[in-house]
This record gives C-alpha cells, structure tokens and sequence, in this order.
C-alpha cells in the first residue's frame, strides 16, 4: 500500500513537473506567464515598450498585446509584439520583426537556429520565388522564421521571427479542428 501510494505521488509530480516546463522561452524569459510581468522582464533587458493594448475579436482569439523595440540577436531596433489570450492572460507568442535586412543575415539566422534547436522540419514558399518559411516544431511550441524579398535586385529582404509557445499552438490547433468538424456538419 506505501507503495502504490508512493507511486501516486510521483507520477502526480513528475506529470506536473512536465507540465511546467511546457514553455518556449524568448531571451531567457518563460513564455506563459503574466503578460505584464514578461514586458518587465523584457525592458529589465533594455526593449522598451512602445504601446500596449487589447483587441476584441469576438471569439476566443480576443487578446491583450505589447509592442516593444529593442535589440535582439543580429537586429538592432527590432519591433516585437507580445501576445497573450484573454482566456488565460499567458504569454502565448512573441513576433520579432527586423526590416531591410539581407539574404545573407536570414542564411546566418537560419544556420544558428538549427544549432539551438535542431535541424528547421519544414520549408515552404509563398507561390513566389521571395518568400520562405522555416519552422521549427519543438515539444514545448513552434518557432517560424519568415523571410520575404522585396526585389531579386536589391538583395534586402523583410525577416519575421514567431515564438509560438505549447498551450497557444494545441489551442489554435483544437480551435481548426471544431470549426472544421462544424463545417462538415454543414453537408
């Protein structure tokens, strides 16, 4: 009995101690957490807030969001937007967006982001030769990394960089699969 009651309890903690750690982090901060408190652990790291808000799309989409800028890996003055459910108020993606940058910083971005977290699982194109999108699937949310030319001349193009952590990633995925099944419902 002591043991299956020991038993219990370890798995109660173990499951739990996963649970937690079901996060993706941007800058060494846990996504998940209070919105407020990652914009102040965000500016404890010099990004400054430039605006924050709410939008109200009706649905379970509706969300708070902070727009900050600051420096992040190669990009000097990044804009990065924190998003985060109304439902829960957690962190749920992080957007970090660098304009005019060249083919040669997305390769080098790209190289170092399959060093960190593995080989990039899926590569597709917008039906042009100048747009691209690497994603990352990780067991604690999805990382996308965007890449959209203005010009096969100039060489600059428009880099993109989405955090989306676990919760947010099963809830959008659980949300398609609804309104999928309710359209099925339709015939």
């Amino acid at each position: 009995m002591k043991r299956l009651s020991f038993l219990i309890m370890f798995s109660f903690f173990a499951t739990v101690g996963i649970l937690a750690q079901q996060h993706l982090s941007f800058m060494g901060i846990r996504m998940g957490g209070n919105i407020n408190d990652f914009t102040r652990a965000l500016q404890a790291k010099n990004v400054t807030v430039t605006y924050s808000g709410t939008h109200d799309y009706g649905t379970d989409d509706d969300e708070y969001w902070c727009s900050l800028n600051g420096d992040f890996w190669m990009f000097q003055n990044a804009y990065i937007l924190v998003r985060a459910p109304y439902i829960d108020h957690g962190v749920s993606s992080v957007n970090v967006e660098s304009i005019r940058d060249t083919k040669a910083t997305f390769n080098n971005l790209i190289a170092q982001m399959d060093k960190k977290y593995g080989k990039h699982s899926v590569v597709t194109g917008n039906h042009s030769p100048y747009s691209y999108k690497y994603t990352w699937k990780l067991s604690r949310g999805n990382i996308i990394v965007s890449r959209t030319q203005f010009s096969q001349y100039d060489g600059k193009c428009n880099l993109s960089i989405e955090y989306l952590d676990f919760p947010y990633v099963k809830r959008k995925s659980q949300s398609y699969v609804k309104r999928r099944n309710a359209h099925k419902n339709d015939l």
